[in-house]
């Protein structure tokens, strides 16, 4: 895999607590010419005669989006054990509900999307034995635009976001709109 000019390498850093570890982002790496983004981690190891930090692992998201910015933002935990990736440009993927979801038909085998929006999301990934891989991804209940996952914090069994560009949802003739001031939020997931 090859790092390329203008993936912005290095965009965010991360270490962990021993500092044997350490998470890179670049965001705007090609994945299937996109600009979606990547993140590495190195460890630092030895063959006897060199001590050095060496690529063990690349992240990935497991989205196909373009322009993504997957690696916007990157916190490892002290222990390694968890890895956060913020995406903060991810679009937000609105169901289309028909009567409060009473309406069915063909057996409830069609669905409608509305892309609703750029809000962003964080990618939560866990070490098993020596290989981290993705548990969660979390951008729910997210208003448009927010920037969600622009900055993260974690520890073992908490990630924290930041969403800077967060506009409080108001409503007009029933329907919601997010047409207010940016207040930004912060939101604590467990």
């Amino acid at each position: 895999d090859v790092m390329a000019a203008g993936d912005k390498f290095g965009y965010a850093v991360a270490v962990d607590y021993s500092g044997n570890n350490i998470v890179v982002s670049s965001p705007q790496a090609d994945i299937n010419y996109q600009n979606q983004g990547s993140a590495y981690i190195f460890e630092y190891k030895n063959d006897s005669s060199v001590y050095e930090y060496r690529i063990i692992q690349k992240l990935e998201s497991f989205e196909q989006f373009p322009n993504e910015f997957f690696g916007q933002s990157i916190c490892i935990s002290p222990n390694t054990g968890v890895i956060a990736v913020g995406a903060n440009n991810s679009p937000y993927v609105q169901p289309t509900i028909f009567d409060n979801s009473q309406t069915s038909f063909d057996e409830q085998r069609t669905s409608f999307k509305n892309f609703d929006g750029f809000t962003g999301s964080v990618y939560v990934f866990e070490k098993k034995e020596h290989t981290y891989y993705l548990t969660e991804k979390l951008d729910a209940d997210l208003s448009l635009n927010e920037s969600f996952g622009t900055s993260v914090s974690c520890e073992e069994n908490v990630v924290v976001v930041g969403s800077p560009d967060y506009i409080e949802p108001i409503t007009e003739e029933n329907n919601i709109v997010f047409t207010g001031t940016k207040v930004g939020m912060v939101r604590m997931f467990k």
